[in-house]
Formats: structure tokens, sequence, C-alpha cells
């Protein structure tokens, strides 16, 4: 987790950590006091959290029968599993973010800039 916050000084622009906190939370702005008042859509806090993806186990390609099984499925490692890419997944409402285990530093901060490449509201800025 380290590497994350690493890579979010040093590697990311500012338009680059606004769009990545756009991407976790909805927002891209830290509220006035801080990470520590972030909130769900209630108005409940709610904090930043940095989850770790658990490793692959499988190395050959899934079938999409597996994929569907998986989706379906109750347990989020399952899922996870199933699912798994070098993209960091975010679960914007609970202000989470979800990150594989990435080989080096370097992989990281080339998947977190290309995750911010990606528009995150699906909306085209025209």
């Amino acid at each position: 987790m380290q590497w994350f916050w690493d890579c979010v000084e040093t590697k990311l622009s500012e338009a680059q950590r606004q769009r990545l906190l756009q991407f976790v939370t909805g927002s891209d702005h830290v509220p006035v006091g801080g990470f520590r008042e972030l909130r769900d859509h209630d108005g409940s806090i709610l904090p930043f959290t940095l989850r770790a993806l658990p490793r692959p186990t499988k190395t050959k390609p899934l079938l999409v029968k597996q994929l569907l099984n998986a989706r379906s499925a109750g347990s989020r490692d399952a899922r996870a599993q199933a699912f798994r890419s070098d993209f960091c997944v975010a679960h914007t409402c609970f202000n989470i973010l979800e990150l594989p285990r990435f080989e080096s530093k370097e992989q990281l901060a080339r998947a977190l800039v290309a995750q911010t490449a990606i528009d995150v509201t699906g909306f085209d800025r025209a």
C-alpha cells in the first residue's frame, strides 16, 4: 500500500490525482476537513480505503461460462479472481479502491496513469 501513496505523490500530476480521486469517491476534490471527512450518499463518514486484491491462482484463460458463474458467486474473492486485471477496481459508493498485487512500483504507477486517462464519469467533455 505504501507504493500506492508514493506513486500518487511522485508519479501523478495534480489533474491525474483529481481524476483518481473522482474514480474512487465520485468527487474530484477532497472535503474541506480532509480525507477524514469523506462521506457516503446519506452523509455518514466513510473513509478512503485501499484493499489488495487476492493474487490469481489460475494461469490459463477463463471460459465465458466460468466468468458468468463467478459473476453470480457470492464470494468477493471468487469474483475478483475471475475478473482479475491490471486495473484498479473502485467501489465509489464506499470510497474503496481495490488494487491488484503489482510486481513493482513502476507497474503500479503505469496502471494508475492508465486509469486516470480513462473518462471515469462516462461523459465526454465537449
